[in-house]
């Protein structure tokens, strides 16, 4: 929504979230949180890790590489649930998720183990 525009484009807070997020699962096989290169960001621009997956939309794909379904919705759940009841942040906000979220057949990324 609009009143929350300036938060969304503010890149210096996404690298923070991100990194929040990423030291909440850095012992978590499962997930895989890309690494901020502060170097090369700041409030307008937010360079990160590129990471090899794929849409989780694309049903497509993960019919191909044979994952269930269940098992990643439940992963994702399980994700969610523990940034927020767990460690008190609400720091998700996907305004078009098949655009944040992938699926490393090897996203933020939830890594098929």
């Amino acid at each position: 929504n609009r009143a929350n525009l300036p938060k969304e484009l503010n890149f210096v807070q996404e690298a923070n979230n991100c990194k929040k997020i990423g030291e909440i699962f850095k012992n978590d096989a499962g997930v895989m949180v890309p690494k901020i290169y502060d170097k090369y960001s700041n409030d307008r621009i937010m360079t990160m890790e590129f990471m090899e997956g794929f849409s989780i939309s694309d049903t497509e794909k993960i019919e191909r590489f044979n994952l269930d379904k269940k098992k990643i919705a439940r992963d994702l759940s399980t994700v969610f649930a523990k940034q927020i009841f767990v460690h008190g942040l609400s720091l998700i906000h996907i305004s078009e998720p098949t655009r944040l979220l992938s699926i490393s057949y090897a996203v933020f990324c939830l890594k098929k183990k």
